[in-house]
């Protein structure tokens, strides 16, 4: 199991930022997701893919297609657990991108830890 910490840069309330997650691998399972506050989580395929998904909104699915890996929208500080455990790949590299929509009720910063399992080497 590999276990990958991350903090955003301070994000407005309801707002969103982008933000790319070294040390992933190729293809991945993910086991959970935990965040330090209310937020709704997105893990991608590729940064076009990403980019893509920008305006969709909280309350939509997103299309079979949209690179989507996962997403958890938390209402406080959580550890989702994936189960079963989700099959996560990217379309090249082994960063792994992310967009975090801060939904705290104030301006702060994002925690965000993955656990996963490298499935490709």
């Amino acid at each position: 199991r590999s276990v990958i910490n991350y903090t955003t840069t301070s994000i407005v309330n309801n707002a969103q930022a982008n933000f790319d997650v070294a040390n992933g691998f190729p293809t991945y399972a993910l086991l959970k997701i935990q965040v330090d506050r209310a937020a709704w989580i997105r893990l991608y395929v590729d940064t076009a893919s990403r980019t893509a998904d920008e305006s969709r909104v909280i309350t939509d699915d997103p299309t079979p297609d949209a690179g989507v890996i996962a997403e958890v929208i938390t209402v406080g500080a959580e550890t989702i657990k994936m189960s079963p455990g989700v099959l996560g790949w990217l379309e090249a590299g082994t960063t792994i991108p992310i967009r975090v929509q801060n939904l705290s009720g104030s301006t702060s910063t994002v925690g965000l830890t993955i656990t996963l399992v490298e499935l490709e080497v």
